[in-house]
């Protein structure tokens, strides 16, 4: 048993609910699907909506109309795990545990849509029974210690932050794909070099993981098939893969570039280094700029540096739109516009 895979065992156990983070692609949902089937459990994996607020997102509610109780899958899940947890004790034996797969789980904010869990995990832990209690409409479902509850997290732009006492409730594990994973998981595919290469060069402002690693692996297998060179497909899938990654905000990502046009020059990898020559070549004050990356990265768009084109205090707005991430050729559009419906008032 690895060190990570011991640490997620001896968390789960400790507490039943365990929280796994990491950037996109380390394995955490996996690690949790992998998990359950070596301890013979049941799972079920939910995807988190960003509109989720209320416990009735997650559980359920009760039709004002006729009275019934209107199940999700979640709570039908839960209702199964008490029903083995009851079993389980009429026959005095284990039960049969049960894993709840909250995936994303910080897209909404946890301690609106997850309250009652919160305080049930809380009470289950002090009960001398083992059990919490869950309320479904006007079911009293007991909250077993065979129910087990795993979330997994990215930090990024799209999430949101938790309170402290999630983090009072859970077990925090963090997932990382160092570069000697990588290496490994690579192992001797023709491309493994280079593409660690740009794992060196662009992994402080723009890291990637497992997922993307196999999915280039899988590209360029099947670009062989067609006669593509495994540089053209490696090349094609720096464009669509990785460089996407690069957030144009980030101060360090004009130094992250620098680095990866070092390995990645037109010559050897066209498609990217043509990417990264284009804004080089923009002008330079806004060469390897973070508003000007991302004009390039994101819309293929080379931002103008001609005052001619931008107007009276043309710098100042240009450098303002830019910021925004909005194209200066529309920000300069939008505003000529807004200048003449002023001066036919």
């Amino acid at each position: 048993m690895t060190g990570c895979s011991a640490r997620f065992h001896l968390a789960i156990q400790a507490r039943g609910f365990v929280i796994l983070s990491g950037i996109s692609g380390t394995g955490k949902t996996w690690l949790a699907q992998a998990y359950a089937r070596a301890v013979r459990g049941e799972l079920l994996l939910v995807p988190v909506a960003p509109n989720w607020n209320t416990n009735e997102d997650l559980l359920g509610y009760v039709n004002p109309i006729d009275g019934a109780y209107y199940d999700t899958p979640f709570s039908r899940f839960v209702r199964a795990a008490a029903a083995e947890w009851r079993a389980a004790q009429d026959e005095d034996r284990a039960a049969r545990p049960f894993f709840l797969v909250l995936d994303e789980m910080n897209l909404a904010r946890v301690e609106y849509y997850f309250a009652q869990f919160l305080s049930a995990l809380e009470i289950r832990t002090r009960a001398p029974s083992g059990a919490g209690t869950l309320y479904l409409g006007y079911d009293e479902v007991p909250l077993g210690g065979n129910l087990k509850f795993i979330g997994t997290v990215n930090i990024d732009e799209t999430t949101h932050g938790f309170a402290d006492k999630v983090y009072d409730r859970a077990q925090l594990i963090e997932l990382a794909a160092p570069r000697g994973a990588l290496v490994e998981h690579i192992g001797e595919a023709a491309h493994g070099a280079d593409l660690l290469a740009a794992w060196d060069a662009l992994h402080r402002v723009a890291p990637f993981a497992f997922r993307v690693v196999d999915e280039i692996d899988t590209y360029v297998k099947a670009s062989a098939a067609l006669s593509v060179s495994w540089t053209e497909a490696l090349d094609e899938q720096l464009l669509q893969k990785v460089l996407p990654k690069v957030r144009g905000l980030d101060p360090a990502a004009g130094e992250a570039l620098e680095t990866f046009i070092a390995f990645a020059d037109e010559e050897r990898y066209p498609l990217s280094g043509r990417r990264h020559q284009r804004c080089s070549r923009a002008s330079p004050c806004t060469a390897l700029s973070p508003s000007s990356v991302s004009a390039v990265l994101l819309r293929g768009r080379v931002p103008t540096g001609d005052p001619a084109r931008v107007g009276a205090g043309g710098h100042r707005s240009r450098d303002r739109s830019e910021r925004m991430g909005v194209s200066p050729v529309l920000h300069q559009r939008t505003r000529r516009a807004r200048l003449r419906s002023t001066s036919l008032r």
